[in-house]
C-alpha cells in the first residue's frame, strides 16, 4: 500500500511537469508565431515592392527571359520528338540559368537594404530559392525543374540555413514572363540566430511561474506524504502496542492461572510447602505483570536508556524461570540447564530478560512436533563475557528464514499462528542491552540461540 501511494504521487508529479512542459512548449510555439506574424508582413511587402514587378532580385527577369527566349523553341520541338533528350536538355537549360542567376545576383545589397529598414535585428539572415520552373507546350504545362519541398529548392541567394514553413515570409509564381511562356516560383525565407534567445527572454517570467508553481507542488507533496507516513507509523506502533502487551500478558496470566488450579486442589492444600510455592510463583508472575503495566504507563520503549540494569546470578533467574515454566509443561516438555566455568553475576534488567528468555523458549516448544519436547539452556562462564546458549530438538529453519527471523512481524511459510514479534521483541531486548545473539539451525535439526554478554560494571 505504501508503495502504491509512492507510485500515484510520482506518476501525478511526472503529469503535472509534462503539462507544465506541454504549456511551456506551446506558449513558446505562440510566441513565435507572434514574432514571424508581425514581421512577415514588412519584410515580404518591402521585399514585393521592390522588386517593382522583376524576379527574384532586379534583374532577374531580364536573365530568365534570355534564356527563355533562347532555348524555348528547342525545348519544344524537342518535346514532341524526343522526350529523352528533351529531359537531358531541359538539365542543362536550367542548370546553366541557375547559376547565371546566381552569378548575377544583388540580392545580397538588395535583401542587406531592405532588412536594415524594417527589422532591428542587425543578425537576421534571409535565402531565396528557386522551386519551379516550367514552359508551356500546347497549352500544357512542361516541368523542367520541380522540388516539391520549398526549403529543398536551388537557392539563388542568402545564407540562412534552418528553413521552415514559419520562417517563409512569401512565395511568388510569376507565369508568361515576357509572353514567352515561362513560369517561374520562388521562395523568401528571414530569420534571426538570436529569436530563440529573445522569444525565451520574453517568456522567461512564464517560465519561472511554472517551475514555481511545480516547486510549491513537490513541497507540498512531501509534506502531506511525510505527515501521512508519520500518522500511518504512528497507528503501526499502535498496532504494535496491542500485539506486544497481549503477547507480553499470557504467559504470567497463564502461570497464574494453572498455579491457583492447584492450590485448589485438596491434595496439595495439605503440603505446606507446596503451597508455599505455588503462592511465590503467583506473587511473582503478580509483581512482573505491576511492573510490566507500569512500564506501559510509563510508555518506555526498549532502549538502553530505559533499562534498569542490576547485577544478578544468570543461573538463578535461569532457574526461576524453567520453575514457572515447570507449571504449565506435561510430560513431553524436557528442560535442562547446564553451566560452565565460574559462577559469575552478570549486569542486566530482570524484567527484560525474563521476557527474553520466554519468548525463545516458548518458540522452541511452539515449533516442535517431537513426542518430547526438549529444551537446553547452557551457560558458559569466562573472564571477559557470559555466553548463553538457548537449544531445542524443533523443525528447524531454513537459510532464507534466519536472515529474516528477527525482523518485525516476520513469519515462516509454515507458520500458521503468531504475530512474528517474539524474536522481533527478542533482538530489541538484546540489543538494549547491548549484546548480540545469533542462531545456528538446520532443518529437522532444532536451533540453537546463542546471546554472547560482554561482563561490565553494575550501572544504575
Amino acid at each position: 500500500m505504501n508503495n502504491r501511494y509512492k507510485l500515484v504521487g510520482i506518476l501525478s508529479l511526472v503529469l503535472l511537469f509534462l503539462t507544465q512542459c506541454y504549456m511551456t512548449y506551446y506558449t513558446y510555439a505562440w510566441k513565435e508565431h507572434d514574432y514571424f506574424a508581425a514581421l512577415r508582413p514588412l519584410v515580404g511587402n518591402a521585399y514585393l515592392s521592390s522588386l517593382k514587378g522583376d524576379l527574384i532580385y532586379p534583374g532577374g527577369a531580364e536573365v530568365i527571359h534570355e534564356f527563355s527566349d533562347k532555348h524555348y523553341t528547342k525545348l519544344r520541338d524537342l518535346y514532341h520528338e524526343d522526350t529523352v533528350a528533351f529531359r537531358a536538355y531541359a538539365k542543362r537549360v536550367t542548370d546553366s540559368l541557375f547559376f547565371t542567376l546566381k552569378e548575377e545576383s544583388t540580392l545580397d545589397s538588395f535583401m542587406q537594404e531592405i532588412m536594415s529598414e524594417n527589422m532591428s535585428d542587425s543578425t537576421a539572415q534571409y535565402r531565396v530559392s528557386v522551386s519551379d520552373f516550367y514552359i508551356k507546350v500546347d497549352g500544357k504545362d512542361i516541368i523542367l525543374y520541380s522540388e516539391p519541398d520549398y526549403t529543398q529548392g536551388i537557392r539563388i541567394g542568402g545564407d540562412l540555413e534552418d528553413c521552415n514553413e514559419a520562417n517563409r515570409f512569401t512565395t511568388i509564381l510569376v507565369d508568361n514572363i515576357d509572353q514567352c511562356s515561362c513560369t517561374v516560383r520562388f521562395s523568401l525565407w528571414v530569420d534571426s540566430p538570436a529569436r530563440k534567445q529573445e522569444i525565451l527572454k520574453d517568456i522567461l517570467p512564464i517560465l519561472f511561474l511554472s517551475l514555481f508553481c511545480i516547486g510549491v507542488t513537490v513541497l507540498l507533496f512531501l509534506m502531506t506524504y511525510r505527515n501521512w507516513a508519520r500518522q500511518k507509523k504512528l497507528a503501526e506502533r499502535k498496532q504494535d502496542f496491542v500485539n506486544s502487551i497481549t503477547h507480553e500478558l499470557n504467559t504470567p496470566l497463564t502461570t497464574i492461572i494453572v498455579a491457583n488450579r492447584n492450590l485448589q486442589n485438596p491434595n496439595i492444600g495439605a503440603d505446606i510447602q507446596q503451597v508455599n510455592m505455588l503462592s511465590e510463583i503467583i506473587e511473582r508472575n503478580a509483581q512482573w505483570l505491576k511492573s510490566l503495566f507500569t512500564r506501559v504507563l510509563q510508555s518506555e520503549a526498549i532502549s538502553s536508556s530505559s533499562l534498569h540494569l542490576r547485577s544478578y546470578s544468570l543461573v538463578q533467574v535461569l532457574e526461576q524461570i524453567l520453575k514457572d515454566f515447570e507449571l504449565m509443561i506435561h510430560d513431553r516438555i524436557q528442560f535442562k540447564l547446564t553451566t560452565f566455568g565460574e559462577e559469575r553475576t552478570v549486569l542486566l534488567d530482570k524484567f527484560w530478560f525474563t521476557s527474553l528468555i520466554i519468548n525463545l523458549i516458548e518458540n522452541g516448544i511452539k515449533h516442535n512436533h517431537n513426542e518430547l519436547i526438549q529444551i537446553h539452556l547452557i551457560v558458559r562462564f569466562s573472564h571477559e563475557s557470559v555466553q548463553l546458549e538457548i537449544k531445542d530438538n524443533g523443525v528447524g529453519m531454513r537459510s532464507e528464514d534466519m536472515d529474516r527471523i528477527f525482523d518485525k512481524f516476520y513469519r515462516r511459510n509454515d507458520a500458521k499462528e503468531g504475530l512474528g514479534l517474539g524474536l522481533f521483541y527478542v533482538k530489541q531486548c538484546v540489543d538494549a542491552h547491548g549484546w548480540t545473539i545469533r542462531v545456528d539451525s538446520q532443518m529437522g535439526e532444532g536451533s540453537r540461540f546463542i546471546i554472547s554478554m560482554p561482563l561490565s560494571e553494575e550501572r544504575n
